[in-house]
């Protein structure tokens, strides 16, 4: 499932290394930031309690065959714990922080929320920020610019597991 919001505002960072976050990413506990919020998006990162650290865009390896133009704007590591709501990597066991377009993360934080409200515990996912094109086009993907998480299941605090693509109802026949 690919998602997209408005951009936020976008102000050059400074560039830094870009690291596995420290606390309080990896714990998913309330932000108490080290960092001052450099753009709006972070500013509301912050404001809904949503632990981040702004990182840099990844770079292409040398000969990747990488498809050129992917960048996100206003890139953070957002937490793999938001809300409440743990964000599993489909061959993972606990969460991990995740690189994605801050706007990315403020949809994220209002999906756990949702979820929260409805005995999810975990979602879990198949990959968030990676330069590539849509399937059998040239054109680029949302997830080449962190904007798009493709989620396969939810699992509910009362042991439950609803499969996304073997639960999803819909009116209309699926794309070919």
């Amino acid at each position: 499932t690919e998602t997209a919001n408005s951009e936020p505002d976008n102000l050059e960072a400074p560039k830094q290394r870009a690291v596995a976050p420290q606390n309080p990413v990896d714990a998913g506990h309330r932000v108490r930031a080290q960092h001052h919020p450099r753009t709006d998006c972070q500013r509301q990162l912050l404001g809904n309690d949503i632990a981040y650290e702004p990182t840099t865009n990844p770079k292409p390896g040398a000969g990747s065959g990488t498809p050129a133009g992917c960048h996100l704007i206003d890139p953070v590591l957002v937490s793999g714990t938001i809300h409440g709501v743990e964000f599993i990597s489909f061959n993972g066991t606990k969460p991990e922080p995740m690189l994605v377009a801050c706007d990315l993360a403020l949809a994220l934080g209002k999906l756990a929320l949702q979820a929260h409200q409805r005995s999810v515990r975990q979602i879990v996912h198949i990959g968030t920020t990676k330069c590539r094109t849509i399937r059998d086009t040239d054109v680029l993907s949302q997830h080449a610019f962190g904007r798009a998480i493709d989620i396969t299941e939810l699992r509910l605090k009362n042991g439950r597991t609803v499969n996304v693509e073997r639960h999803w109802e819909t009116a209309q026949p699926s794309p070919k």
